[in-house]
């Protein structure tokens, strides 16, 4: 009896966990209109233009020493 038992939650269990991985799966690569051009802007980002840095007036780049 207990081991028919066993058998059953096991397979449940298993098929529980199939579940929920299908459905976050499915969840994250779902394109909504939000999460599509947020995605969309992570995507451009290697091709945006660096902003260019100034040096401060106050720092000296060679050290005496």
């Amino acid at each position: 009896m207990i081991e028919q038992l066993y058998g059953f939650v096991t397979s449940l269990w298993l098929v529980l966990l199939v579940v929920i991985f299908s459905g976050i799966v499915v969840w994250v690569l779902w394109p909504t209109r939000q999460r599509k051009t947020q995605m969309q802007n992570y995507a451009d980002i290697p091709f945006r233009e660096a902003p260019k840095l100034e040096k401060s007036a106050g720092r000296d780049d060679k050290k005496d020493g």
